[in-house]
């Protein structure tokens, strides 16, 4: 299902999103003006968004759809991008690449960061977490603080840490990925990054 949508989906389909998400009203964060609310309609959106993801749904979004009005267009918007950035990160992260006007990358990335990137990295660490590796020469250990992995793979006098770094803007950044200990000579070592980095980030 995810494989089709991806090869049938347009991208025109996450611009609308945006236009009824409405971010150009969204100030960043960190902007020196204090004391700003976010618009209603940010608010509907960022709320449905990470309830979405929580949820992998966005069914309470259609349910209280009609009658139909902006601020239940907003909030089922931001419910569909929550999901979208959850089930296809690979490909928001293509779309989000291919826009060219800076603020609104800008504003894409803010909110995303804000609202969606915590529950996500979340998700993803504590998946990680919970997987039972069966090898006794690999080890994975998360550093939740850090938004980390570290993988470690050790044999007879071989051995290497591969380092996962989640950028705070995840999914719409790859994820940095970086070689900490390497017992190994280092053609092997960078092929070995090489195919790890094209790896993860897809």
């Amino acid at each position: 299902m995810v494989q089709y949508v991806q090869d049938s989906a347009n991208s025109v389909i996450l611009d609308y999103l945006l236009q009824h998400i409405q971010l150009e009203l969204y100030v960043v964060p960190g902007s020196r003006r204090k004391d700003v609310e976010l618009p209603t309609t940010v608010t509907e959106a960022a709320t449905a968004a990470t309830h979405a993801i929580r949820t992998r749904s966005v069914l309470f979004c259609r349910e209280s759809l009609w009658p139909v009005s902006t601020e239940k267009m907003t909030s089922f918007a931001g419910g569909i991008f929550g999901l979208m950035l959850h089930i296809l990160p690979a490909y928001v992260r293509g779309w989000f690449s291919d826009i060219r006007n800076r603020s609104i990358s800008s504003f894409v990335e803010s909110f995303t960061k804000a609202w969606c990137s915590p529950t996500l990295i979340t998700n993803e660490l504590s998946h990680i977490e919970k997987a039972s590796c069966a090898d006794e020469n690999f080890s994975i250990s998360v550093r939740k603080s850090a938004n980390e992995v570290v993988a470690t793979y050790s044999m007879d006098e071989m051995g290497i840490d591969l380092e996962i770094r989640l950028p705070p803007s995840y999914p719409l950044r790859p994820v940095d990925v970086d070689c900490t200990r390497s017992l190994v000579n280092s053609e092997f070592k960078r092929k070995w990054l090489l195919s790890m980095k094209l790896f993860v980030c897809n």
